[in-house]
């Protein structure tokens, strides 16, 4: 498996806002909303949860797409946790998310997920998300501790070496494009090669597609955004990782 390490992108770059003397001290802008996020198909954030009891009850998307992309089939209890005030997911590694039907999602893919593990002692394997229910239609990212990296996978993979899983908030940015893949962590250098190129058997959230026990999720989730085929573009996925880490408090 070949794998490269382009030079890292400026995702750490901010707009200065200039004050006049007198003024408050100069300081850093938060990033703006990024319009492309209008064109991903599922977004997955505190604006579109819906709960009951404080369990999930379904995920309306946001995006351009239609219902067909709603997550609303939960297998155990997801609860609704509150960090910084905003609505995610809480997986015990018991329970998951899934569509009402799948819905078949060619190459092309960017996905983002915002995320943090737990009890990292007992977690070995984690899958963020991957296919409804086969190994051979699958856009799958997951992370292990046993041997610290992050991986995709669509047929192939792609991870990254040497990269110790914590218990802080990360955000992901992978491409699912054939042998142009890519996977970047919090704007990190990216890590670009072979992934395959199975299309997207949408989806499983929180689990392995077969629901494996000791590969299913223990943490949250705070965003999970797909586009698929109108992709951002370089200085677009920039805007949309500083806009994520600002939103979530995640240093870059």
């Amino acid at each position: 498996m070949a794998v490269t390490f382009p030079l890292a992108r400026s995702s750490t770059s901010k707009i200065i806002e200039a004050k006049p003397i007198g003024a408050e001290p100069i300081g850093i802008v938060a990033p703006s909303y990024p319009a492309v996020l209008n064109n991903a198909i599922v977004w997955l954030s505190n604006i579109t949860i819906s709960q009951s009891g404080g369990f999930l009850d379904s995920f309306q998307n946001k995006g351009v797409g239609g219902s067909s992309y709603d997550l609303d089939v939960i297998t155990g209890q997801i609860s609704i946790v509150k960090p910084n005030g905003l609505d995610a997911l809480f997986f015990d590694g018991v329970s998951f998310v899934r569509p009402l039907s799948l819905t078949l999602l060619p190459q092309p893919n960017r996905i983002y997920c915002v995320y943090q593990l737990t009890n990292l002692t007992t977690q070995v394997i984690a899958r963020l998300y991957d296919s409804y229910d086969s190994s051979t239609i699958r856009n799958m990212m997951g992370l292990n501790k046993f041997s610290n990296y992050h991986w995709i996978e669509a047929g192939n993979d792609i991870q990254t070496p040497n990269s110790s899983l914590t218990a802080s908030t990360e955000i992901s940015s992978c491409l699912f494009s054939g042998a142009n893949s890519e996977l970047t962590i919090d704007g990190r250098p990216t890590v670009t090669g072979n992934a395959g190129t199975q299309s997207w058997n949408y989806c499983t959230l929180g689990a392995e597609y077969n629901e494996t026990a000791g590969a299913m999720m223990l943490g949250t989730i705070f965003e999970f955004i797909v586009f698929n085929g109108l992709l951002p573009t370089v200085s677009q996925d920039i805007s949309i990782i500083e806009y994520l880490a600002d939103k979530h408090k995640v240093t870059l």
